[in-house]
C-alpha cells in the first residue's frame, strides 16, 4: 500500500526530480540538442533544487549526474547561455576567469567589440582611458558624463557654468 503513495518531491532521485522540473526548448543556433530548463525554484536566473540536504544548482547537480565530479576551482560556463538550462550538453568546465571573459557583462561586451558602452566611439589610441581598477573605457563618454555632472552640480546650486565648453544648450 505505501508503494502506491507518490514519494515527496526531496525522497525521489535525482533523476526522478530532473525529469519533473523540465521543460524542453529549442536551443539557439549553433549549439545542439533541446535545452533542458528548469521549472522549479529560480534564483538570479539559475535553477536551484535540494540535493543531499542542502541547496545545490541545477546545472551543476545535473553535471554531476551525468558527466561526472567538477574539478576543484573550475564552474561550468552555458553554452546556449540560458541560465535556467542543465542540459549537460550545453555545459562547458572553464576557470572562473573563461567564464567572465564569456559572459555578457558591460565591461566585457566592450572590452570584446572596441567599441564604447554607448556604441558611438571606438575605443583606441588617445579614446582609450584606463580606470584605476583596471578597466579600459572611452575617454569621450567619460569626458561627456563628467561634463553632465558638473551642470547638473550647478543648476542645483542655482549657478551659470564658467570657462569656455560649459554652455547650457546642446
Amino acid at each position: 500500500m505505501d508503494n502506491d503513495k507518490p514519494k515527496h518531491p526531496y525522497c525521489r532521485s535525482r533523476t526522478e526530480r530532473f525529469a519533473a522540473y523540465i521543460k524542453y526548448e529549442p536551443p539557439p543556433p549553433g549549439v545542439e540538442g533541446d535545452c533542458w530548463i528548469w521549472t522549479g525554484r529560480i534564483v538570479d536566473g539559475y535553477g536551484r533544487m535540494w540535493d543531499g540536504g542542502s541547496e545545490k544548482m541545477a546545472h551543476v547537480a545535473s553535471y554531476e549526474e551525468h558527466v561526472g565530479p567538477m574539478p576543484p576551482g573550475h564552474e561550468l560556463d552555458h553554452l546556449c547561455r540560458r541560465r535556467p538550462c542543465f542540459n549537460p550538453g550545453h555545459l562547458e568546465v572553464v576557470t572562473h576567469k573563461e567564464n567572465v571573459r564569456r559572459g555578457y557583462a558591460p565591461t566585457m561586451v566592450v572590452h570584446r567589440t572596441g567599441i564604447c558602452k554607448k556604441g558611438l566611439h571606438k575605443i583606441e589610441g588617445n579614446n582609450a582611458y584606463s580606470t584605476s581598477d583596471g578597466f579600459t573605457t572611452c575617454r569621450q563618454c567619460r569626458k561627456d558624463a563628467q561634463r553632465e555632472w558638473y551642470l547638473r552640480k550647478l543648476a542645483a546650486q542655482g549657478q551659470e557654468p564658467v570657462g569656455k565648453g560649459h554652455s547650457r544648450t546642446p
